[in-house]
């Protein structure tokens, strides 16, 4: 069990984002050319619009991530989400060639979703096996030990671990306790209640 602070959901958001960046960048010129050339609405898109592609991947990515919107919405609400979102000041005779951008980037999200997933894992593993994850985010050294040999931990410890206050470490255990029937460690209230082996 690890007590994990707040920030460590928007390091995973982050990752998602880098990672969808790196993807598109790399695939958004084979996957363009391939529309271009098999469908006529987007035949007057141009290598210029790569950057846009890529801009409003990123921003439908973040958008379903934090919930703004849904993956299975309809494309027109997806639209409409990014044309505010990233060109609300571009005049709206301009917005029909930015629906086809939005478009693009909503397909070739789709298409590289995997390997988008694939290098979002890549980082998070990265950073999970980094020194600045294992000082901010692993278990503390056990406070003590039970006779089977399982270690136990103090409500302080992991308040000193993570630089909550004990009150905000009792909560997250409480919500613990509550989600799994059988929690992975002992943690006691009062410190250093058993003597380490």
């Amino acid at each position: 069990m690890t007590i994990l602070k707040p920030e460590l959901k928007e390091k995973v958001h982050i990752f998602w984002l880098a990672a969808t960046a790196e993807v598109c960048q790399v695939q958004s010129r084979r996957f363009l050319q391939n529309l271009m050339a098999q469908s006529f609405q987007h035949r007057e898109l141009h290598q210029t619009t790569l950057a846009l592609v890529v801009d409003a991947s990123v921003t439908i990515q973040y958008a379903v991530l934090t919930g703004k919107i849904k993956a299975s919405q309809p494309l027109d609400a997806i639209q409409a989400y990014c044309l505010k979102v990233l060109w609300h000041e571009q005049p709206a005779d301009y917005h029909e060639y930015l629906n086809h951008i939005i478009h693009v980037a909503w397909l070739l999200l789709q298409e590289c979703f995997e390997e988008i997933a694939q290098l979002a894992q890549e980082k998070l593993s990265a950073y999970l096996d980094s020194e600045e994850f294992n000082s901010q985010y692993y278990l503390p050294p056990a406070d003590g030990y039970l006779e089977d040999g399982t270690p136990v931990w103090s409500v302080a410890s992991f308040a000193k671990q993570t630089g909550q206050s004990i009150e905000e470490v009792n909560e997250q255990l409480h919500q613990l306790l509550e989600e799994e029937e059988n929690p992975p460690v002992i943690i006691l209230s009062t410190e250093k209640v058993f003597t380490r082996h």
